[in-house]
This record gives C-alpha cells, sequence and structure tokens, in this order.
C-alpha cells in the first residue's frame, strides 16, 4: 500500500491487522476503507468492491478491476508468492523429484480448477525461477522499507 501511495502521490494511514482473519471482518463493517487481501478471501463477499489487483494482469474473477500498474504504480508488489520452500542443501535429486512433482501438479485439471474457484491464478515456475522471483521481492521490499523510513515503526 506504501508503495502504491508513493508512486500514485496518495498518502494512506497504516492500521495493523494480525492477518486477514481479523481484517476482513472491519473491512466488512466499514471500520477501515480499503485493504490488501488475498483473492481467496473476498470471493464469498459481494459487498467488497475490488478496487486494483496487485498482479501483471487482471483476474479473470475481477475483469473490471484494473491492475496497479494500469492506474500507474511501476512496480506491483504483491502480498507474497505461495510456493514449495525446503531447507539449505537440498540435494539436486530431492529437487529435482519436488520440481517434477510440481510441474505435474500443475497440469492437474482437478487442481487448477480447485484453485480458479478461488479467483486465484497458478502460475508454475521451476525451482530456479520461483527462487529468483523471491529473491528480487525480498530485495525490493527491502528497499521500499528502507526508502519509506519503516523500519523503526
Amino acid at each position: 500500500m506504501a508503495n502504491m501511495g508513493r508512486s500514485l502521490g496518495l498518502e494512506f494511514q497504516h492500521v495493523p491487522y494480525r492477518g486477514d482473519a481479523l481484517l476482513l471482518p472491519a473491512l466488512l463493517r466499514n471500520e477501515i476503507d480499503l485493504a490488501i487481501v488475498a483473492i481467496a478471501m473476498i470471493r464469498e463477499h459481494p459487498t467488497i468492491r475490488v478496487l486494483a489487483a496487485f498482479d501483471d494482469e487482471r483476474n479473470d474473477a475481477y475483469p473490471d478491476a484494473p491492475t496497479v500498474k494500469e492506474l500507474g504504480v511501476e512496480r506491483s508488489v504483491p502480498p507474497g508468492q505461495i510456493g514449495i520452500y525446503g531447507p539449505k542443501g537440498l540435494t539436486s535429486a530431492v529437487q529435482a523429484t519436488l520440481g517434477n512433482a510440481c510441474a505435474a501438479a500443475a497440469k492437474d485439471a482437478n487442481l487448477s480448477r480447485v484453485i480458479a474457484a478461488t479467483g486465484e491464478r497458478p502460475k508454475y515456475r521451476t525451482g530456479v525461477q520461483f527462487r529468483q522471483i523471491t529473491v528480487d521481492d525480498y530485495k525490493f521490499k527491502g528497499e521500499l522499507i528502507r526508502s519509506l523510513g519503516l523500519l523503526n515503526q
């Protein structure tokens, strides 16, 4: 939200919540004006209006909601990537087994249907690609936090 505000010249008052489970009721009761939540959290709440998607392309479940990039935010900052993480030092054989299982799961029609029902869009990436995205995301968010002076708040 801070990155979006900086990009668009807006200022937001941060209201901390301990996760979406507590934030969502506050949003539904109009105690807060807007929030960034996972699409899956709001699918069953038709009174919540999706204003923008933090993604590279519009979400099929909310085609009228532009991406934040379309609104003028240079870099979208998604809340996080969902993936499989393992301890440092996994053997290449274990990594290959996990990679092959993930690639097969990504092609599974039943899994795709379940994910689509949540409003999310699965995006399979190899372990190398996923690691690079995670590293880049972590670096960008760290620089953003420091540039906004949010470290000591």
